[in-house]
């Protein structure tokens, strides 16, 4: 990767992950000639906002802080589709948090564990009593607290987890 996107995730995002809002691009929506507008600053003394313009994602970006604005942030064909008006997209955290070594699992109190666990185990007792699914998302809920390095619950995960629930009650 080249040196100058590193520097580049430093002038966006301060040491902890943030973005520096005087900095952050921003889209916006040019009804006139149905098309959009990048609006991202680069370093340098005083240097002013750039523009990039554009009507569909480019394939080959003309310079490498909008290829990396591209990288770093969630500028897809349905974020465009809503005619952003002078809107930041969306950070894509796993990029930051491995840039920076940010560890995103927030640690869980013992109360909450323990609270989870109770949960857990009543959605079980009751979809078994009842045989009914209907207590599934308690105990999804649950298992989201106890298993807090699942960092993205896709609709395939949730299916393996329901799997093991329907399994759970089934006995």
């Amino acid at each position: 990767m080249p040196a100058k996107s590193f520097n580049y995730i430093e002038f966006l995002f301060t040491e902890d992950g943030q973005l520096k809002p005087r900095v952050a691009p921003v889209v916006n929506y040019a009804p006139e000639s149905d098309s959009f507008i990048l609006k991202y600053s680069v370093p340098g003394y005083h240097a002013p906002r750039q523009y990039f313009r554009f009507s569909v994602i480019p394939e080959q970006f003309p310079n490498v802080y909008i290829a990396e604005i591209f990288r770093i942030f969630s500028i897809t064909n349905s974020f465009l589709f809503r005619h952003p008006h002078n809107r930041i997209p969306e950070v894509k955290k796993s990029i930051i948090e491995e840039y920076f070594d940010i560890d995103s699992i927030t640690p869980v109190s013992p109360e909450d564990l323990e609270v989870a666990k109770y949960n857990m185990e009543l959605a079980l007792k009751l979809g078994r009593e009842n045989h009914s699914l209907f207590y599934f998302d308690s105990y999804l809920e649950a298992y989201k607290v106890l298993h807090p390095e699942i960092k993205r619950f896709s609709k395939n995960v949730v299916r393996c987890i329901q799997a093991e629930f329907n399994k759970a009650i089934s006995n």
